[in-house]
């Protein structure tokens, strides 16, 4: 358990390093006019599909063997705990879209 919610620790450190680097330098909304803020915008998205990745390849490694043990040991409690665990991780991933949407609604 303290494995997981060392991994969750990380995934939210890394989605608010996200935001702050997001809300600092994404100027699409802000900028004055005749600023070309596509290079930027290009940068932030990159950032966020690599955080994406890192969310669903991490997600993957951890949860789904947690399901194929349980289900071929006949035990629920890992079942369900590799099945809510994978719940998570679809939710964080989703919140990744979300931040991109929230805070940049220029881009």
């Amino acid at each position: 358990m303290e494995k997981i919610i060392k991994k969750v620790k990380s995934i939210a450190f890394l989605l608010m390093f996200a935001v702050m680097f997001a809300q600092t330098s994404y100027a699409a909304g802000a900028a004055p006019a005749g600023v070309d803020t596509t290079a930027m915008n290009s940068l932030i998205d990159i950032v966020l599909w690599v955080l994406r990745i890192i969310i669903g390849i991490g997600g993957c490694i951890v949860f789904l063997p947690k399901i194929v043990q349980g289900k071929a040991d006949e035990n629920p409690r890992d079942f369900n705990a590799g099945i809510a665990g994978m719940v998570v991780v679809g939710v964080v991933f989703a919140a990744t879209f979300a931040i991109k949407t929230i805070f940049f609604p220029g881009g």
